[in-house]
Parts: structure tokens; C-alpha cells; sequence
């Protein structure tokens, strides 16, 4: 009888100093597992700190911060005591999400290698992605927004997502934009050969003033330059490169670079099947081979030939045949007499 006493004594005891430790738990170290996150910004989120003594509740309300990041798809927990040590070691296992959105950011001037390498440390974040969680676009619009104050050029930010031309892979894009965007100021435009100078110099004065977003820019470029492909034998002019010299809260100088793109060229110009051309139209033909043209240049070519062999009696087909490299666009001719007029 004495002896089962002890035991229950025993127990009793132990039971006693568990539940006085599971109240008070010494925590000797943290750690997340099951992403690649940066650990210093998720402990952060968690608010524990090694060396903290906390309840096991304290343990769950730091599970559900790092819930309410929306940056996984679960969180658990588990902690385990250490007699030698007199701590417990907790450990947050985590599963990422499976469904990204791409990020990019809109801020005129701002280093985006710098705010990034913040973002990941301070967020924490994915390197430009988020999950399409509210909660998790919201804490990355509020760590720019830290971001911004610490370099001195405090602003607002707002989120915009797009779908469709602005996607990337499977993923739709999310963008973070300065609340109020700033104005152009200048802006110098280079690249160009075959673009008119007084479109150039219309251009830079009509996109002087406007809010600058590295998103619609480049469209606007283009159209005010008024780029007209037919004419300038061009097949599609793009903006390369958009680069802020100098940025402010309310105004950018830019540097714009563009691609004009593959160009039109007269390639093979051959007529098949008929007799023997005059001097004349072999003489057109050797001018016009590998001459930088427009499609409407070659178009009225293509009808100049038909006319010519049709006036000589002849009834005549006509192929066309595009030869695309990034350099130019080879547009060749080929007309293939089929039979005599009766």
C-alpha cells in the first residue's frame, strides 16, 4: 500500500511540474521550417524571440500571425523540452502556397534591386512574386511603403493587378504604385534612325507633363512619335529601355531607347515561266533587290509587275515568301506566269 502511494505521489508530482512548466516555457530556440523565407523577418512576424519565457497560448497566437500573413498555406507547431538545456526548441512547419502572382513595381527612380533585397528581409516576401492573397499583397505594399520613409522619400503606394498582357508564365501580375505618380520632365529619346527628327522633337514635348508609369509608357512613346510602319519600312518598333536619370517624389528625367525593329527588305524578285524580260524591268528589279522598303512600297511593286506582264498579253500569278531574322524582314516576289492570253 505504501509503495502504490509513493507512486502516486510520484506522479502526482510530475504531472504538477509539467503543467507549471507548460505555463511558463522557457524557449531556447525558433526556427521555421518548410520555406525558404528569410528567418530573421519571420520571427518577426512570429514576435518570439529566443530566451523569452511564454505560455503554450502564446505559441498558438504566434501560429496564427504568420497565418494571417497569407504567405503559406498552413502553419503548425510543435515544441520540445530540453532537460540539459532547461528550454524547449519550437519549430513552425510551414507549406508554401502553390499559386503565385508576379510582382513588379511602379515607383519612378526607386533602385529596385535595393527595395526588393529589403523586401525579402524586412517583408519577409517572395522574390517578386507574391501569393494572391490580400493579406500577403498588403503587408508587401506596407513594407515599401517602410522602405520608401527610410530612404527619405516617404510616399504612399496602391495596388493594381492585371491579367492578360501584363502576365507572366501562368501567373498574373500584381503592381505596386506610387499612390500619386510623378511627372515627366524631361526626356531624351536615342536609337532611333529611320523616325524623323521633328517627330522625335513633337514627341518630347507633348509627354512632357504626364504622370510617368513604367507600365503605359512605352505606349505612349510610341504613339506620340506617330510611328507609321508602312511608311518608314519598319515591322514593329518597340520601347528597349526606359531609364530614370533623375527621380523625385513629383518629377522624372528619362532616357528612352528605341527598337525599331526588323526592317523591310526586297529580297528575291523572280518571274517564272515567261519570255524573256525587257531591259527595262531587269534593270527595276536589280535597283530594288535588298533595298530597305515599306509594305506599301512592296505592294506597288508587286502591282507595277502584274500590270507590266499582264500589258504584254500574259495572265500571271503572284507569291509572296517573308524571310523574318532580328536584323530585317526579307519580303521576296514571285510571279509565275501561267498562260497566254487568247
Amino acid at each position: 500500500m505504501v509503495r502504490i502511494s509513493l507512486v502516486i505521489c510520484f506522479i502526482f508530482c510530475w504531472i504538477c511540474c509539467f503543467l507549471a512548466q507548460a505555463a511558463n516555457l522557457p524557449i531556447g530556440s525558433v526556427a521555421v521550417k518548410g520555406t525558404s523565407l528569410n528567418q530573421a523577418a519571420l520571427l518577426r512576424a512570429l514576435g518570439l524571440k529566443p530566451g523569452q519565457s511564454v505560455a503554450a497560448s502564446d505559441l498558438q497566437a504566434a501560429a496564427d500571425r504568420l497565418i494571417h500573413t497569407g504567405l503559406f498555406a498552413s502553419v503548425n507547431y510543435r515544441y520540445d523540452y530540453s532537460a540539459a538545456q532547461h528550454s524547449y526548441s519550437v519549430v513552425f512547419s510551414v507549406e508554401e502556397p502553390t499559386e503565385f502572382s508576379a510582382v513588379r513595381l511602379d515607383l519612378g527612380g526607386i533602385d529596385e534591386a535595393a527595395l526588393w533585397a529589403y523586401l525579402e528581409t524586412h517583408g519577409p516576401a517572395y522574390h517578386q512574386k507574391a501569393p494572391p492573397s490580400v493579406e500577403a499583397q498588403d503587408l508587401y505594399a506596407r513594407t515599401v511603403e517602410q522602405y520608401l520613409s527610410s530612404i527619405g522619400r516617404p510616399m504612399p503606394v496602391v495596388l493594381k493587378s492585371f491579367s492578360g498582357s501584363f502576365r507572366e508564365g501562368a501567373m498574373s501580375a500584381v503592381v505596386i504604385q506610387a499612390k500619386n505618380l510623378p511627372r515627366v520632365h524631361t526626356i531624351a529619346i536615342h536609337g532611333v534612325t529611320r523616325i524623323p527628327d521633328g517627330r522625335i522633337q513633337q514627341a518630347q514635348q507633348s509627354l512632357a507633363g504626364i504622370e510617368y508609369s513604367r507600365l503605359t509608357f512605352p505606349t505612349a512613346l510610341l504613339a506620340s512619335l506617330s510611328v507609321d510602319c508602312e511608311d518608314l519600312g519598319l515591322l514593329r518598333p518597340k520601347v528597349e529601355d526606359v531609364h530614370v536619370i533623375v527621380g523625385s517624389v513629383q518629377t522624372v528625367d528619362l532616357d528612352a531607347t528605341i527598337d525599331e525593329g526588323p526592317v523591310y527588305h526586297f529580297g528575291a524578285i523572280e518571274v517564272t515561266d515567261a519570255p524573256a524580260l525587257d531591259e527595262k524591268l531587269n534593270r527595276t528589279f536589280d535597283k530594288l533587290a535588298g533595298r530597305v522598303a515599306s509594305m506599301r512600297d512592296f505592294m506597288r511593286l508587286a502591282l507595277s509587275v502584274d500590270h507590266d506582264l499582264e500589258g504584254r498579253g500574259l495572265t500571271v500569278s503572284r507569291g509572296y515568301e517573308t524571310e523574318l531574322n532580328e536584323q530585317q524582314c526579307t519580303l521576296s516576289l514571285h510571279v509565275h506566269v501561267r498562260h497566254k492570253k487568247t
